[in-house]
This record gives structure tokens, sequence and C-alpha cells, in this order.
């Protein structure tokens, strides 16, 4: 799931997960399926049944830079145990904000979407400061050996049709599957077609169970 201070903690948090009797899924959304991912290559199969890679905005051709070292007064403020990390920027969420994951006319009636808005301006009145993009730079699909399932909408304005492909060929795990769901954007899984969303998933979570 999305981290505001990057992606170490969220690592942290599911590495609790070796201690379950039950190998879980994993499913990660956006961002937050680059997290997904860099904990499957990190843990694998040691700790996961399957990984769900849903809207994941994975591109080769990205290399997010690091931060300086140091500030102008000389001062380490990253790359070390001894750096002082400044606070990041906060950025209040606005109605636009909360909203803006929402691209295609008639996936969401207006009532449902500002209902959601107005839930997400209660809960997140600061949006989520990613700081430490440089963390997604070992993502490397060959380094996934959990079977995975990749999922995306088919007008999601945030992914790169070339990267998507590209993810799912070079994985490394036979089992996987690709799943496009029509007339959907980014956030397909709070869309009307939310259904579409879950029914794939399940499906992919339950393939071996002769459901």
């Amino acid at each position: 799931g999305d981290n505001g201070d990057g992606s170490n903690e969220t690592l942290t948090a599911a590495e609790s997960s070796i201690a379950m009797s039950t190998k879980p899924a994993l499913l990660g959304w956006s961002q937050g399926a680059l997290v997904a991912q860099m904990y499957a290559q990190k843990h694998g199969p040691s700790t996961l049944s399957d990984l769900v890679l849903f809207g994941t905005i994975y591109d080769p051709r990205v290399i997010y830079p690091r931060k300086p070292l140091f500030d102008e007064s000389g001062r380490l403020i990253s790359g070390g145990k001894d750096a002082v990390k400044p606070p990041a920027p906060e950025v209040v969420n606005t109605v636009a904000a909360s909203l803006e994951d929402f691209t295609l006319p008639g996936t969401i009636c207006d009532e449902a979407a500002l209902e959601f808005s107005s839930v997400a301006l209660a809960v997140d009145t600061v949006k989520a400061a990613w700081d430490e993009l440089h963390e997604f730079n070992v993502c490397n699909p060959a380094l996934v050996h959990v079977p995975t399932l990749v999922i995306v909408g088919a007008q999601d304005p945030y992914v790169q049709w070339d990267a998507q492909r590209e993810l799912f060929e070079r994985l490394g795990h036979d089992d996987k599957s690709m799943c496009v769901l029509p007339a959907c954007d980014h956030a397909a899984h709070i869309l009307k077609a939310r259904k579409m969303f879950i029914r794939s998933v399940v499906g992919f979570l339950l393939r071996k169970d002769g459901f």
C-alpha cells in the first residue's frame, strides 16, 4: 500500500507475514504496486502465495534521482544513519485532488464521487508525500518469482502500455496472467465496474481451487 515516507516502513510491516502459518497474497495499487513488487523481489515465495500488481506505474525507462546528500549549509540530510532528514513539504488535500483519479465520464456517479471525496478529505487532510522515489529503481520483473496477476484499466492515463507488456513478459514466474478492464481508468476498484475487478482478482487467486 501507499506509504508517505517511502517504502521501507511498508516493507517492514509486510515482513510480519513471515510469521503467518498461511502465506497471504499481496495486492498493490499504483505506486503501492511498486512497493508490492519490491517486497516480492526481496522475499518472494517464502512469504507470498500470489502477487497482484494493479494499475502499476512501473516503467523501466524512468530512473528516479536520489536527493542531494547535503543541504546548502553542508549538513548531511540523506544517505546515512547520521543524516538529519528535513520534513517532507506538506500539500493540503483538496476536492479536486481527491477526485483526480476519476478521468472517464460515466464510470462513477456524481453522488458517489463526492461522497468519496468527503471521506478522503476527512481521512487524509494532507496528501501523502512520496519522499524516497529512488528506492523504486530496484524494481525488476525478472526478480519476481511468485505467481503474479497484472491488472489494469484499459483507459488508465497513468500507465505506459509498452511498460505494462514488458513487465508481464519479464516476470520471473511462469504462473502469470494479465487482465485489462474495459472502460476503466486508474481507480477501477471503486468504479461502477468494480465487480469486474473483484472477479478478476478473486478468479486469479482461486484459479487452482476448481471453483
